[in-house]
């Protein structure tokens, strides 16, 4: 690789200032360059109307514009998708291929490469002789340009598909030359996908979707049984691991092989929101907030927001191993916050390269910092967002902590450190389709278009009528009851989990459902402080989290991203550790698939001792799966526990958080921090406030923690 002497001046200065920004986490070569080919395909000419997205072609955009932040120059990103102003080609197949192995043909050593892909995922039939090597379940993941047709018989392929070990092919030839490649597919690939669902797009085709006879299909599973072949957890996945290669490798997938993965318009807040992938739209926020982070990290944000919003399905896969731990860029943050250069429109407007998108609310905290490296106590004044857009967010200078406002003209080239973040308190419901059936159907409808036209502006209950928003909530009608559907269930109801329900009989029918969206609303804001505050607390305080199954052994530890599937028979042991200083006080609260909130640990109206001593303080607590409350059956779906540990001042009395559990606010309970304000206004202030803040000094003797599985199966 040539020397860096022919750089341009101005990208030499662009090397240096990154540099006073970064800390590298493995140095790159200082003329490494980074490159991405971005595809999107939507229009899909050879296939019925009925098939056709709407997203991808605005994924691209998004994709390369945040790209573009995160050091891309815009003659190094290569779009090819339909639609989209500056494609450099049609999403074609043999475009597609051409675009790969030209940047295969350029890549040095030491470059750095992102291949995003969004569209239509596929299964099809893979050839006999390939079971057991390249297929190991009898079928191959695919991926549909723009040509793409149906099954084509003479061929046994569907017609111009690229399958997944050809890219695993062109990853493997940019790793022979040294570069790092990050691979993200934005598709559903799964051959058990069940269309159907009115209210959003999903990124995949079934097999009757493409034409694939199902004598076809069945040759193809019988030839597993036949060559001996196991079907593996992923197979989307297969690209090549070999440790030996000189670059690396990261994939990120949008969901598991028999998973959908929908398109809604995001965010539903903004009145000129578009039609985005749901992966895609959290990936570029996820970015916003840790541009910088290592892409292990990217990846637990995803999940992140994912369950700040309640969904447990699709679950995004990440690979990559040790790779994970490196950023596109090479370099990570010296800060644990997240931070951004400041930058100056021509009309004199301060802004960060984050927004909407990043969960940047109005009234977020930031300290301006003149140096990126420097210390948050070395803050030259503070700033608050006060515009916050989809892709960046306006900043106005603030009297703050006994300083003064800055000048205006001091955020000029600085650095915006975020320390007092507003996490959002909003949920959002979508409006039943009007109905053509019964009375009672339409009655209720009735009263629901009244009870959102009635909400209190400043609720924390946002409604919309358009079907295809990303929502957190959707309600459904049918022939007795309206179905609050949350997570997946909100995109296609599945009866055989517990969902929150109103019966049309019921005689507080309005209230009912105000009161169930308010329940779902408080464990939500409840989950979004806990993900906002993972990584706080006082050293040396841990809790491990074990699944123990009915057939014995030693266990699965549990990462804080994990959502086991769990039957009868299985429960979960949590086991705390203090080794610090304090003593600290511990509350676990139960959340179940309903989200109903209950009392674990310590016990209403019992006298446990929640306090753990300082150095020595241990505290094991069982957590049955099924958890069977007086006089109804188990839960199916995803359940929780809500874990709060604080450190207690000297002399101070233990404490708890069981008020949470309480349908309503004791008003004689006294707040006695800003954390138990939070947590106040995140319950029972559903009425008065769309969010709330924290600092980060305030909570940082506070952990918080979520525990996630998902019941399958009933007790028998």
């Amino acid at each position: 690789m040539s020397d860096c002497s022919d750089l341009p001046q101005s990208l030499l200065r662009t090397c240096l200032v990154s540099l006073t920004m970064l800390v590298a986490l493995n140095p790159m070569p200082a003329c490494a360059k980074l490159t991405a080919v971005l595809v999107g395909v939507s229009g899909y000419p050879r296939l019925p109307a009925r098939l056709h997205l709407e997203g991808p072609a605005n994924d691209v955009t998004l994709m390369r514009n945040s790209l573009l932040t995160l050091g891309f120059k815009p003659e190094d990103i290569r779009m090819l998708a339909d639609g989209v102003a500056g494609s450099i080609a049609e999403p074609k197949s043999s475009m597609i291929l051409d675009q790969l192995d030209r940047v295969i043909a350029t890549t040095n050593s030491g470059d750095r490469v992102v291949l995003y892909f969004a569209g239509h995922g596929a299964r099809q039939p893979a050839d006999a002789a390939t079971v057991g090597s390249t297929s190991l379940d009898g079928f191959e993941a695919i991926f549909l340009p723009l040509d793409a047709g149906p099954w084509n018989q003479p061929v046994q392929a569907v017609a111009n598909a690229i399958t997944n070990h050809t890219l695993r092919d062109k990853v493997t030839a940019l790793r022979a030359r040294g570069a790092f490649v990050w691979v993200i597919v934005d598709s559903c690939n799964s051959q058990y996908m069940v269309r159907g669902n009115p209210t959003a797009r999903v990124r995949g085709l079934s097999f009757s979707d493409l034409g694939i006879p199902p004598a076809v299909v069945s040759a193809a599973s019988a030839r597993v049984t036949s060559r001996g072949a196991a079907t593996p957890a992923e197979p989307d996945a297969h690209f090549d691991f070999n440790a030996t290669a000189a670059g690396g490798y990261v994939g990120f997938f949008a969901a598991q092989s028999t998973e959908l993965t929908p398109e809604f318009i995001q965010p539903v807040e903004d009145p000129k929101a578009l039609v985005h992938g749901l992966f895609t739209f959290n990936l570029v926020g996820a970015l916003q907030m840790w541009p910088t982070a290592a892409l292990g990290t990217i990846g637990d944000q995803i999940l992140k927001q994912y369950s700040d919003h309640g969904r447990w399905e699709p679950t995004p896969s990440f690979a990559g191993d040790t790779f994970l731990a490196q950023s596109i860029s090479g370099a990570v943050q010296s800060s644990t916050l997240p931070q951004w250069r400041v930058t100056v429109t021509a009309a004199r407007e301060y802004s960060i390269a984050v927004g909407q998108i990043g969960n940047i609310g109005a009234g977020s905290i930031f300290a301006i910092l003149a140096n990126a490296a420097d210390p948050t106590s070395a803050a030259i004044g503070y700033a608050e967002a006060r515009n916050p857009f989809p892709d960046h967010t306006q900043l106005t200078p603030i009297s703050y902590q006994n300083r003064p406002p800055l000048p205006a003209v001091r955020l000029t080239n600085s650095t915006a450190r975020l320390i007092a973040p507003i996490v959002p308190f909003t949920l959002r419901v979508a409006l039943p389709a009007a109905p053509s059936g019964t009375a009672n159907q339409r009655h209720a409808f009735t009263a629901v278009q009244e009870l959102a036209r009635r909400e209190n502006p400043h609720s924390q209950i946002i409604w919309h009528a358009n079907a295809t928003a990303d929502t957190d909530v959707r309600l459904t009608l049918d022939s007795d009851n309206l179905w609050l559907l949350t997570g997946p269930a909100a995109q296609q109801r599945d009866l055989t989990r517990r969902v929150p329900s109103v019966a049309f009989a019921d005689p507080q029918f309005g209230q009912q459902i105000h009161a169930k969206l308010n329940r779902i609303s408080k464990a939500l804001n409840l989950i979004r402080i806990a993900n906002t505050l993972d990584d706080s607390g006082p050293a040396g305080f841990t809790l491990t989290a074990t699944l123990k199954t009915s057939g014995g052994g030693p266990g699965r530890v549990l990462q804080p991203i994990d959502i086991p599937k769990v039957s009868d028979g299985d429960w979960i042991v949590l086991h705390f550790d203090n080794t610090t200083a304090q003593a600290v006080d511990v509350t676990v609260l139960y959340l179940t698939s309903e989200y109903k909130l209950n009392a674990l640990f310590p016990r209403k109206d019992h006298y446990d001792i929640n306090r753990l001593a300082p150095f020595t303080g241990k505290l094991d607590i069982k957590v049955l799966a099924h958890t069977v409350e007086a006089g109804a059956p188990s839960t199916l779906g995803l359940e929780r526990v809500i874990i709060i540990a604080t450190a207690a001042l000297p002399e101070q009395q233990q404490s708890n958080f069981l008020f949470l559990t309480d349908d309503a606010l004791d008003p004689t309970r006294g707040l006695h921090s800003s954390f138990e304000r939070l947590l106040t206004q995140a319950s029972f202030h559903l009425d008065q406030t769309r969010g709330g803040s924290y600092e980060g000094d305030e909570i940082a003797n506070t952990r918080m923690r979520v525990i996630s599985w998902n019941v399958e199966t009933t007790r028998k």
